[in-house]
């Protein structure tokens, strides 16, 4: 099971735009039917900035799919996840990742 945080695992797809003691932003930029490998996330707050369909593949085979409307706001646990956007639109998202 892969531990890597997204922008280690994922720097084509994931930018840290802002850090300090208490959060860490990113940017995610997906284009159509771009996948990331698997990678892990702590407690965040997820910002659409666009329409999205989105498969998350976690460990063990479990697979969600969602679909979420621009300016959405999705609070998310800390998750291991393979994301693939399943759109023919680009997706992206700010990730506000809490730390505790």
């Amino acid at each position: 099971m892969a531990q890597d945080d997204a922008s280690t695992a994922d720097p084509m797809h994931y930018q840290v735009v802002h850090e300090d003691d208490r959060v860490r932003v990113l940017r995610a930029s997906y284009g159509p039917g771009e996948k990331s490998p698997q990678h892990a996330h702590p407690r965040l707050i997820a910002i659409t900035l666009t329409d999205a369909h989105i498969r998350f593949a976690a460990p063990g085979g479990d697979v969600q799919e969602i679909r979420l409307k621009r300016g959405e706001v999705l609070p998310m646990p800390a998750t291991v996840h393979a994301p693939e956007n399943l759109s023919d639109q680009a997706f992206e998202v700010m990730l506000v990742e809490l730390k505790d």
